[in-house]
C-alpha cells in the first residue's frame, strides 16, 4: 500500500469497456478516455442533452394532500401515508426523460505495426488531467487530456518523440464505439456506424468540424459540437467530414458544444438573448404583443444556426490560445478548489486516493453554470 500514489490512478493497458476509461470534466462538457492506441475514442456528455424538451412534472394533487399524509404520519399510520404519498408527490409521469450522450471523438491512427510496449494511462488527480503513453516501433507516443471550466472546452494535445510521426484522422460522431481496435487501413468496416444518430456533420472553418443533432421526444433539444484540430509541421487536410493529418510533429484538439436548452425560455438562462432577438423582431415592425414581446417562431430567427454559430465562434477563440496557457489557467482554476482539503491516513493510502477520487469527480460533474 506504501507505493500507492494518492493523486493518480493508472493502467498499463487501454480501457477494455466504459467502466475502465478515465473522466474529465468541467461541469457542463465531460467525456470518458478509453485510451485506446489505435483508435482514441473519448465519449462525451454535455449536461443539457436529454431526451425532449421541457415537461411540467408536478403532480396537481401534491398541494390538496399534503395536509392528509402529514396527519397520516402523526397518527402512525405510515403505510396508508407511504400509499398515499406514491399516488399523489410521484411526479407526473413517473419516470423523467432519459439522459443522452453528446456523442465520441475519435482519433485513428495511421500505423503500420500492430505492436506496442510501456504502455501507461493514468488519471492525475491533482491536476485533473488523462495521460496516456506508448512506444511504437521505438517512438515514444504521448496523449493528454482536459476538460476546462475556464476555457468551457475540452482539449487533446497530441505529441511525439521524433518530428513527422503522427498521422491520424479526427472524426466526431453520435454513433456505436468501433468494431475493431485495429489500425485504420487495417479495419474491414471503416466508419463503423460512428455518425448513426447525427442530421449532419460540416466543415465552418479550416480543420472545424461541426456535427449537429436533435434529441428526440417532443420539443427536442438541438445540439452542436465542434471540434479543432490545429497541427504543428506536416500536413492537415478537410476530407469529407474527416481532418485527415499526415507526418505531423505534434497536435492540439479542441472541442466545444451548445445545446438549444440554454436558448429555451422557460429556463431563463439566456433570457437577456431572447430579449434581445425579441426587440430586434419589434423594430423590424414584426408583430409583437402588447408587452412588447415576440414569438421568434416566424421571424425568420434560426435556432439550429444561431447554436452552431455560437460554438463555432467559441472554439475558434479558444483554440487560439497554446496547449501551455489552456492547462495552466485549466490546472489553476481546478487547484484552487482541490487543494483546500488535504486528508492524509496513515498506512491507508488507498483511503486517500478514493478520497480524493471522489473529490475530483465532485468538482468535474457541477460547476457554476451547469
Amino acid at each position: 500500500m506504501s507505493n500507492i500514489n494518492v493523486n493518480k490512478i493508472e493502467f498499463d493497458k487501454p480501457a477494455e469497456n466504459w467502466n475502465e476509461a478515465l473522466p474529465v470534466g468541467s461541469g457542463r462538457l465531460g467525456g470518458m478516455v478509453f485510451g485506446n492506441v489505435h483508435t482514441e475514442r473519448i465519449q462525451l456528455n454535455e449536461d443539457s442533452v436529454w431526451y425532449g424538451g421541457f415537461k411540467d412534472r408536478n403532480n396537481p394533487s401534491a398541494k390538496e394532500k399534503l395536509p392528509e399524509i402529514r396527519k397520516l404520519i402523526f397518527e402512525g399510520r405510515i403505510k396508508e401515508a407511504e400509499d398515499l404519498c406514491a399516488l399523489a408527490l410521484s411526479g407526473l409521469p413517473e419516470e423523467q426523460s432519459h439522459y443522452e450522450p453528446l456523442g465520441n471523438l475519435f482519433i485513428e491512427f495511421d500505423q503500420d505495426s500492430y505492436e506496442y510496449s510501456n504502455y501507461k494511462r493514468e488519471l492525475d488527480i491533482q491536476n485533473a488531467k488523462v495521460n496516456v503513453e506508448y512506444d511504437i516501433d521505438g517512438v515514444h507516443f504521448t496523449r493528454e487530456v482536459i476538460s476546462s471550466y475556464p476555457a468551457k472546452c475540452m482539449a487533446v494535445r497530441l505529441s511525439a518523440g521524433k518530428n513527422g510521426a503522427l498521422s491520424f484522422r479526427v472524426n466526431i460522431g453520435r454513433g456505436y464505439a468501433p468494431w475493431e481496435n485495429i489500425p485504420f487501413k487495417e479495419q474491414t468496416v471503416r466508419k463503423q456506424n460512428y455518425n448513426k444518430f447525427v442530421d449532419d456533420i460540416q466543415f465552418r472553418g479550416e480543420h472545424l468540424q461541426v456535427m449537429n443533432a436533435t434529441v428526440g421526444g417532443k420539443d427536442p433539444i438541438l445540439l452542436s459540437c465542434a471540434v479543432k484540430t490545429i497541427v504543428k509541421g506536416g500536413s492537415a487536410e478537410d476530407i469529407g467530414n474527416t481532418v485527415v493529418v499526415k507526418n505531423a510533429d505534434e497536435a492540439l484538439i479542441i472541442l466545444g458544444a451548445e445545446t438549444s436548452f440554454y436558448f429555451n425560455e422557460s429556463n431563463k438562462v439566456n433570457s437577456k438573448t431572447n430579449f434581445a432577438i425579441e426587440q430586434s423582431c419589434c423594430k423590424d415592425n414584426m408583430d409583437c404583443d402588447s408587452a412588447g414581446s415576440k414569438d421568434i417562431s416566424n421571424s425568420g430567427f434560426d435556432l439550429s444556426e444561431e447554436i452552431k454559430r455560437k460554438i463555432v465562434n467559441h472554439i475558434e477563440t479558444a483554440s487560439s490560445n497554446s496547449w501551455d496557457k489552456l492547462l495552466k489557467e485549466h490546472i489553476d482554476d481546478y487547484r484552487s478548489l482541490y487543494d483546500r482539503v488535504k486528508l492524509e491516513i496513515e498506512d491507508d493510502e488507498e483511503s486517500v486516493r478514493f478520497f480524493n477520487f471522489g473529490r475530483y469527480l465532485l468538482i468535474a460533474s457541477s460547476r457554476p453554470g451547469s
